[in-house]
């Protein structure tokens, strides 16, 4: 097989990948949206839901450590020699024996002095609760990993579907008839350890089926475990970059109240606001993850043979794609996502004249994470974790420079979100010009100047057509109503319908207008035609070939 057959394989394999994983991202993303969208309408007040949500964030940064870290890691190896996949397994789930079991008890153990530093002891028992999580995440990520590194990416995305179904379901119906927080993260619990234990048998199934048997490959654990290690410090510094500013709101709030039973309340109250606000900005980042987790074994496979031009290649698309995606839910919500949560969330909307700045930090965190993925499917994963560790710091100097001493309530939380967008643009800042120095190039000037234009184009166009520059809502934030948290939003609005729909057809209106200008300004052409169509080339042809 030529090169050129060989780079059409590699592009409809990697098209197909995507757009299978894109599917199964796309109800991850949908059953992750009902919770963070749906539980703030089932809990009794913000407060409850900010303290699910600062314990959801505390163990999704250990739970996104192992399971990217591992998948990785493992996806790395098989992709490498699919042969030795029984070897990388057996190995892998020794590691993990000690890794994961080894960080979930820590995490218990650390469950007081977190909660002390968070100045709130009630978070004590949830968070050992949840330590059970991190146990099936460490083992049920060597599994997905397998299967990503093996290409099979429908069976991959299956699980992904059945698990977020599972997750959703659970903590739903917990919260749903009364067990509060408690109850829905015993529904997590519950969850990831039925995905874990359908995982090991459909993968082991899978490979009694292909007739892969014990494999006599020598798996270096060295290597293996450097790898790991690595890339769980880097996935590690990534989630405190996403997740330390709503840490340091709850603390820095709390700390600033005297009373504390006051303090508890009205700090987790802010912190559900803003957990709020962030569960949209992210978003973008939710849309981009399918793009990692197809292009690591085509990177990983072109680097570790050394074709620096195929991995040039890679690197351009995959960036200039993942700006255009990004764009498109970047400028919608940052347009109109306040005006859908006047409505939707009245107790939580003092908190959405942040939203516009963390949609803008987020969409450049979407483009900082794809980044630094890539180069640990490059095998540069201590590169990256420099660059995560920078931009963690930044974000903690920026934090404590803003945030900390800033007045309680939308004062505080636009701070916050300030100190998000420098410390994301100085990530991606620092990305670029390593790739740029590395490989030549990371995404092409032309198509990111004019990006970008067109996404500043669609939010401007939100953001001055907000409801609020025409509509007198009146003071939303309950830190200076006299009339109780939420109130005058609820009264002033009316029908809580009529402003959804108008909120919901301005956002269509913004996408088709988004999507509009990439074809009028040639960002979107023939080529892009031509590599859609490659992608379903084989599987028609395949299709025929069956008849």
């Amino acid at each position: 097989m030529g090169k050129k057959e060989k780079a059409g394989d590699a592009a409809r394999t990697a098209g197909r990948g995507f757009l299978v994983i894109t599917g199964a991202k796309a109800w991850f993303f949908l059953s992750a949206s009902i919770l963070n969208f749906g539980l703030p309408l089932l809990f009794k007040s913000p407060a409850d839901y900010g303290t699910y949500g600062l314990v959801i964030n505390a163990v999704s940064v250990l739970n996104m450590v192992v399971i990217t870290g591992t998948l990785q890691a493992v996806s790395k190896l098989v992709s490498e020699d699919p042969s030795a996949v029984r070897a990388v397994l057996r190995r892998a789930t020794l590691l993990q024996a000690a890794i994961g079991l080894s960080l979930a008890a820590g995490y218990a153990l650390l469950a007081g002095p977190i909660a002390s530093w968070l100045k709130d002891d009630s978070y004590v028992s949830l968070l050992r609760l949840s330590a059970l999580v991190v146990v099936a995440y460490s083992f049920y990520a060597i599994y997905i990993g397998a299967l990503n590194g093996l290409k099979e990416f429908t069976r991959q995305a299956t699980l992904d579907i059945i698990f977020a179904t599972f997750r959703t379901g659970f903590i739903l119906a917990a919260v749903a008839v009364g067990l509060g927080v408690m109850g829905a993260i015993i529904g997590f619990v519950v969850a990831a350890i039925v995905i874990l234990a359908l995982a090991m048998y459909w993968v082991y199934k899978y490979l009694r089926q292909q007739g892969i048997g014990p494999s006599v490959a020598v798996i270096d654990s060295k290597r293996l475990a450097f790898f790991l290690l690595s890339t769980m410090f880097y996935t590690f510094l990534l989630n405190m970059v996403i997740r330390i500013d709503l840490f340091l709101v709850k603390r820095f709030a709390a700390q600033a109240i005297e009373s504390d039973t006051q303090a508890a309340f009205v700090s987790n109250s802010m912190a559900g606001a803003y957990n709020l606000m962030l569960n949209i900005a992210r978003v973008p980042y939710q849309a981009v993850i399918a793009i990692a987790f197809v292009i690591f074994p085509m990177l990983s496979q072109s680097t570790f043979e050394s074709d620096l031009e195929k991995t040039r290649g890679y690197v351009r698309d995959t960036m200039r794609y993942t700006l255009l995606i990004v764009g498109l839910f970047a400028s919608v919500l940052a347009g109109a996502g306040a005006d859908v949560v006047r409505p939707m969330y009245p107790d939580y909307a003092y908190a959405s004249d942040s939203l516009l700045v963390l949609c803008v930090a987020y969409a450049l965190f979407a483009l900082l994470y794809v980044g630094t993925t890539m180069l640990i499917a490059a095998g540069r994963p201590w590169v990256a974790s420099l660059l995560t560790i920078g931009s963690a710091l930044i974000l903690i100097a920026a934090c404590l420079v803003l945030v900390d001493g800033a007045e309680i309530g939308v004062p505080m939380l636009n701070q916050a979100a300030l100190a998000v967008l420098i410390a994301m643009v100085a990530g991606l800042a620092g990305t670029g010009i390593f790739f740029k120095k590395s490989y030549g190039g990371f995404i092409a000037t032309k198509s990111a100047l004019r990006l970008t234009a067109l996404i500043a184009i669609v939010t401007a166009i939100g953001h001055f057509t907000r409801f609020d520059h025409f509509v007198n809502f009146g003071d939303l934030s309950p830190f200076n109503s006299t009339e109780g948290v939420g109130q005058v939003a609820r009264s002033m609005l009316g029908s809580r319908m009529k402003w959804l729909t108008l909120a919901g057809g301005k956002a269509v209106g913004l996408g088709i207008a988004y999507l509009a200008l990439l074809f009028m300004s040639g960002e979107l052409g023939p080529d892009d035609k031509a590599r859609v169509k490659r992608v379903f080339s084989r599987k028609k042809k395949a299709a025929t070939t069956a008849h």
